[in-house]
């Protein structure tokens, strides 16, 4: 499911209706306004939801961090497994594979981007490398679902 707010002036609006996110989404924005004193709409909002019965999670990472789940720069990575892993062993690949998405820098990025980069935290070649790898030494698949990219300009 992902929402799209094209005009500013109906961005609060827009964002009330998504009733999960609507307060921690308006915190983060006036927290935003007030660090940067910058008047911060929102273009587009994209939500990735794990489905824990199919062994998925959403790992994440947030650079310059202004407070607890506010930054400049963040990304999300939805990913599943095809055996019962730990959610959190789940989750920490997918922290590895988000924090590589913020590293790439790139807006544009999209899966197939992600996972034909160079996996900049260790000698082991592309992403797609380091995954099998993991694949081999957790004796299952590992498949990256999804990605979302925020950067504050």
């Amino acid at each position: 499911m992902s929402a799209a707010v094209n005009n500013p002036s109906e961005n609060w609006e827009n964002l009330r209706l998504l009733k999960p996110f609507d307060k921690s989404a308006q915190e983060a924005i006036d927290l935003y306004r007030s660090k940067f004193r910058e008047n911060i709409g929102i273009e587009s909002i994209k939500i990735l939801e794990a489905d824990t019965s199919k062994f998925q999670a959403i790992g994440h990472y947030i650079h310059q961090k202004l407070g607890p789940s506010a930054g400049k720069i963040g990304s999300l990575v939805k990913v599943e497994s095809h055996a019962d892993l730990k959610r959190e062993s789940l989750e920490e690949i997918g922290d590895s594979l988000a924090r590589q998405a913020v590293a790439l820098g790139d807006s544009n990025l999209n899966m197939t981007k992600l996972l034909n980069s160079e996996y900049l935290f260790a000698p082991i070649g592309t992403v797609r490398n380091f995954i099998e790898s993991l694949e081999e030494k957790l004796k299952t698949k590992i498949t990256v679902l999804d990605l979302a990219y925020v950067k504050i300009k």
